[in-house]
């Protein structure tokens, strides 16, 4: 399969979004939040998100769990490196 951006953008756009609340938590909450909070946080927001790509959900429950643990990381090291 040969992904095109016209199929994944969609998808980068709304991961995109999640990001931008997740750092928006971050920032009225501070840096210092209790991580495991942060992934809950992300972990709710994403509770409904269905992406797709190419018509296809891309999304299982193993791979929505990544997926928040990877939205908050991403979110801490960006705040973490903005302080340093």
């Amino acid at each position: 399969m040969k992904l095109s951006y016209k199929s994944v953008l969609p998808f980068a756009i709304s991961f995109l979004s999640y990001l931008q609340v997740t750092l928006d938590e971050l920032k009225k909450n501070g840096i210092t939040i209790d991580e495991e909070h942060l992934q809950n946080f992300v972990k709710d927001k994403i509770a409904s998100w269905n992406p797709q790509i190419n018509g296809m959900d891309i999304l299982d429950e193993k791979t929505r769990k990544y997926a928040h643990l990877f939205i908050a990381g991403v979110a801490l090291n960006l705040m973490r490196g903005k302080n340093e």
